[in-house]
This record gives structure tokens, sequence and C-alpha cells, in this order.
């Protein structure tokens, strides 16, 4: 019975020492407020051992173009890129492509309707005005790119790829000519359709890495310049230099026209260039170097 009693006290003794240090760690909690407790993921990267794909890499490869809104000859251009990732999302480079054009359905409509004996201006045949038209020789673009949205994807639930979307805005050019080199007094063609072109140019697109050195991207591409595809005449008397000519032949303008101006005081020049937009479809293969990505912790 004695040996009862002592099991007992010493039982109770003990829930009376919990009783006494939960109180004290209440009244500790009550002064200095709750504890702090810290996830075994704070300050963790989001993603561990990820292949940086992008920062601190060139990127160069083959490119391929095709115009898309062109009227009267189209391009298909072959070139380069270079571009150098300063970080994960933004880069700078360059892609240049050189052009072998053909002819649109326009084009193509435009000789068979003349080839049936439609009219033409006196003196010009109509391999005359086609060679008129302006040809894409070169397109190329400097460019800042912003890589917003980058990830994996799965084909099959086998095959899995890293992929990325960008945009691209920056100085673009293109580099014209046409086969007449027709100039006179009063027409220069060249003037509204032969030369370098500068100007802007933007757009956006989409690589899929097929290792973590090779891509295959797909862009479109605007880039926009002052030309005039037709090499004719667009202003048709509206710009300074027509305007002239017509205020200077008011009185017996026919005759006027006929002696001065060769029938009309129109005339082919610079003014009618126009700024146009210049759709690209573009593919590319691209390497990145160095071969071997970063692996974050």
């Amino acid at each position: 019975m004695r040996r009862i009693t002592q099991c007992s006290a010493v039982r109770l003794l003990a829930a009376a020492l919990l009783i006494v240090i939960a109180t004290s760690d209440a009244l500790a909690e009550q002064q200095s407020g709750p504890r702090e407790r810290k996830s075994p993921l704070e300050n963790a990267p989001a993603i561990r051992h990820r292949y940086e794909l992008r920062d601190g890499r060139f990127e160069l490869g083959p490119s391929f173009h095709v115009s898309l809104n062109r009227s009267l000859r189209n391009a298909v251009l072959f070139g380069a890129r270079l571009q150098y990732h300063i970080n994960d999302f933004l880069s700078v480079g360059a892609d240049v492509a050189f052009g072998v054009s053909w002819d649109a359905v326009l084009a193509t409509e435009l000789e068979d309707r003349y080839n049936a004996g439609a009219p033409i201006p006196a003196g010009l045949s109509y391999q005359d005005l086609k060679n008129r038209f302006s040809e894409m020789q070169l397109i190329g673009d400097v460019r800042l790119t912003f890589t917003p949205f980058a990830g994996k994807m799965a084909m099959f639930g086998k095959l899995f790829f890293a992929y990325d979307f960008y945009v691209f805005a920056g100085f673009g050019f293109g580099l014209t000519k046409n086969k007449s080199g027709f100039a006179s007094a009063d027409d220069d063609v060249n003037a509204t359709n032969s030369g370098f072109n500068p100007g802007v140019a933007w757009g956006i697109g989409f690589k899929l890495f097929f290792t973590n050195f090779f891509a295959v991207g797909f862009e479109f591409r605007d880039v926009m310049f002052s030309e005039n595809e037709t090499g004719q005449d667009n202003t048709r008397g509206i710009d300074d230099a027509e305007l002239v000519r017509a205020t200077s032949c008011r009185t017996s303008q026919q005759q006027c026209f006929q002696t001065q101006f060769g029938n009309t005081p129109y005339r082919i020049d610079s003014a009618d260039r126009s700024f146009l937009n210049h759709f690209f479809f573009g593919l590319q293969f691209t390497f990145f170097f160095p071969t071997v990505p970063v692996i974050t912790d």
C-alpha cells in the first residue's frame, strides 16, 4: 500500500512540473510574441538543378525567311543569326539574310492581261514595266530581344523539350533593286525602289530545344521601311514637283505637256516612296555556345 502511495506522489509531482513548464512557456510567448517557424524551403530557388539554356550564352546559326505580303515579286532569303543572351530573359543580336525573287500571283496575272491586249503606256513593253518592280536583295535587323515565357513540354508522354517565347524590336533595313535602271531628266525609277532603305523591325518567335545546345526556331518578322514596289508614279500629280509642273501649264495644257513634259506633268522620283510593312516568316537552326549550360544548385 505504501509503495502505491509513493508512485502516485511521483506522478502528481511530474504532472505539476509539466503544468509549471507549460505555463511559463505560455507566459514567455505572450511577452515575446509567437515563435517564428521556418520552412525548410525558405529562400530555396523555385527550380533546383535548372539548366540555364540562355543566360550568358551565344546563339549562332543559319536562318531562312519567306516574304508574306509582297504584291509583285516574292522573295525567299537565306542568312545567319548571331545573338548574345545577357541573362535568362534579355539578349542582343542581329539577323541578316540575302534574297532571291520570283513573280507573285499579281505579276503573273498582269502579264497574262497585257499579252491578251491590255493597254500599255506608249513606248513601253510589259518587260519594261516588269523591270521597274523592286526585288528584295537583303533584309536584316539589329535587335533587343525579351523572353517572357520559357518552360518544358512533353510529347506522347515520353519526349521532353525545353521551349521559349520571345518578342523583339530594333533597327531594321532592306536592300532593294530593280532591273530597269531607267533614269531621265523627268523620271528616275532608281530613286523609288533601288538602294539601302533604313527603318525599324519588330517580331515574335518560338524556339524548341532538341538538346541543351541546339534549337529550332519559328519567327514572324515585320521590317518597315520606305520603298515603291511598282517603280511607277504613285503620287499622280500631288507632290511638290508635279504641282509646279501642272501650275506652269494651266493654259493650253495638252500642248504644254507634250512639248515640255512628254504628255504629262507627272514624274517618277523619291516622292513616290511609301513607308511600308514587309512581313516575313522565318525558320532558324541555332547552336548555343558554350555547348554545356550552367546548372543551378
